[in-house]
């Protein structure tokens, strides 16, 4: 089939949000530290996901939608591995030094990407099932919270 085929209606929204992750993420970070916090985020957030969203839609936490011509594994999309490493590469250059200003920080994000999940939802392509609707913001804090504590990142640039 033509490409343009699969392009309708919702499934050109996962290309829109992984193409605006990547604007915002090279505008923000500083070029010289571009290698440092895409390297990061490509092992943290874009293979992270590689593994937690195939276990997580193993698990029955979470379902995406519309794939098609996106499909990766008939799983996830392949633009959600690259959303990933460009959030958490923001999420890891934004990093609070400061404990104080570190807990709110990994609750605002846990519950922005929660929110992004909530919002795909409305367009019909993610659901968060069963108790993944009530423990996914958790679930973010506790990835965020993991990959701070161990981050050499932490003591900023």
């Amino acid at each position: 089939m033509i490409l343009s085929n699969y392009l309708h209606g919702d499934s050109i929204i996962y290309p829109i949000f992984a193409i605006g992750t990547v604007i915002a993420a090279l505008l923000i970070i500083p070029k010289h530290l571009y290698k440092k916090f895409l390297l990061y985020g490509l092992i943290i957030g874009g293979f992270g996901e590689m593994l937690s969203g195939p276990l997580n839609t193993y698990l029955g936490l979470i379902n995406f939608k519309s794939l098609a011509p996106f499909s990766l594994f008939g799983i996830f999309t392949i633009w959600t591995p690259l959303t990933w490493m460009f959030a958490f590469s923001i999420f890891l250059y934004l990093l609070p030094v400061r404990l104080p200003y570190l807990i709110p920080y990994i609750i605002g994000w846990s519950f922005v990407n929660y929110s992004v999940g909530l919002v795909l939802h409305q367009f019909g392509l993610f659901d968060y099932v069963g108790i993944g609707k009530y423990t996914a913001p958790f679930w973010f804090a506790g990835w965020y919270s993991f990959f701070t504590t161990h981050s050499p990142l932490r003591t900023h640039h």
